[in-house]
């Protein structure tokens, strides 16, 4: 096909998983890092939007706009929670709030859609974040 001739005989590879500023600030001042693994310090997400939208950049044929469109619409609208993510947000959601006290002040990420308690969400629970959209 037309789109097998334009491949190269090479791969690029993009690392895109920096760690969030404050586990590496306290690396380079030498002390230990400590942090739970389950602590909103320990994600990678930064990076690996940047890395995303660098890929975009270079090789992508749609708009920024377009790419996050979707995301944005289940964290505004909300998406169906499946039995297996029930399952393990259910078993460790006492960890997260505990581990993320200091970051999620009102702990938008584990509040179920149209409820006023910090809970994990059930199977078929809509879970919404409103909050990052």
């Amino acid at each position: 096909s037309s789109a097998n001739s334009t491949l190269t005989n090479y791969v690029q590879q993009l690392c895109a998983s920096t760690q969030s500023e404050a586990p590496r600030t306290q690396f380079e001042r030498g002390e230990d890092i400590t942090i739970d693994p389950t602590h909103a310090l320990n994600v990678t997400v930064p990076g690996n939007v940047a890395g995303m939208f660098d890929l975009l950049t270079k090789y992508g044929t749609m708009s920024r706009e377009r790419v996050l469109t979707p995301a944005i619409d289940l964290a505004q609208n909300g998406f169906v929670v499946g039995p297996i993510t029930s399952h393990l947000w259910q078993q460790n959601v006492d960890k997260l709030i505990t581990a993320n006290a200091d970051v999620y002040r009102n702990h938008y990420e584990l509040t179920v859609a149209g409820s006023d308690t910090i809970r994990a969400p059930k199977t078929g629970e809509v879970m919404k974040n409103k909050y990052i959209a």
